[in-house]
């Protein structure tokens, strides 16, 4: 009995150890389809929780903000490049848009898919998920409204080639917004996560042939915010 009881409390603490079905998430910019030497790893990023807190991704991405910066999304077509697990996907099918989640690896958009499943019958038809290659969105011409770039447009290899592409996918009038990390020493990161400056990221913008090119540095405390119009 004194070896059975050991061995019984040893077997209910393995069980209670907690899981996760999230995959890892990465941006791979090797083209190989695997993890390559930049790497987009949410892992590094805390996720959000029920009471935001100074710590947690909620508190400090703040997501509702990044999203009133799109306006209107009632039946509009979104984007969502590098959609990773969802983080963003899933507030914009409740803010009503019909999201296309886009991400090179396809554990991601299976975990998306799969967590899709479990809503309402018409919620489910509101999410698309799309594999991608690291240097062309999957978008038809004038297909998207609105794309959305989060923690991920400092990852792609050649991005300004990849935003042509990307105005090419946008309707007449169309938007893109990135939000990306201020400089490598926010402590959300990792010392791995590559950071641009905002002047490269508004001179790519204007090469693609983006206008009215907004810059937004104040309202999140890690990260900036740009948007602009095709």
């Amino acid at each position: 009995m004194r070896i059975i009881i050991p061995i019984l409390l040893l077997f209910m603490l393995s069980c209670s150890k907690p899981q996760s079905d999230a995959p890892r998430e990465t941006w791979d910019t090797t083209g190989t389809g695997s993890a390559g030497s930049q790497v987009f790893d949410n892992n590094n990023i805390k996720e959000s929780q029920p009471q935001a807190l100074p710590g947690d991704r909620q508190y400090w991405q703040n997501p509702d903000l990044v999203l009133d910066k799109l306006g209107n999304l009632e039946n509009k077509t979104v984007a969502d490049i590098g959609a990773g697990t969802g983080y963003f996907t899933f507030r914009l099918a409740e803010r009503g848009a019909n999201v296309i989640a886009v991400d090179i690896d396809p554990d991601y958009l299976t975990y998306i898919s799969d967590r899709r499943d479990q809503l309402s019958s018409s919620r489910q038809q509101q999410i698309e998920t799309r594999l991608s290659e690291p240097d062309s969105p999957p978008l038809e011409p004038n297909e998207a409204d609105f794309v959305l770039l989060v923690n991920t447009y400092t990852f792609l290899p050649d991005r300004v080639e990849y935003l042509k592409k990307v105005y090419a996918g946008l309707t007449e009038n169309g938007s893109i917004c990135i939000v990306d990390y201020k400089n490598d020493e926010v402590p959300v990161i990792s010392d791995e996560t590559p950071v641009l400056n905002p002047t490269v990221v508004r001179n790519d913008l204007t090469k693609a042939g983006f206008q009215k090119i907004q810059l937004d540095s104040v309202s999140l405390e890690y990260q900036y915010i740009f948007t602009a119009k095709k």
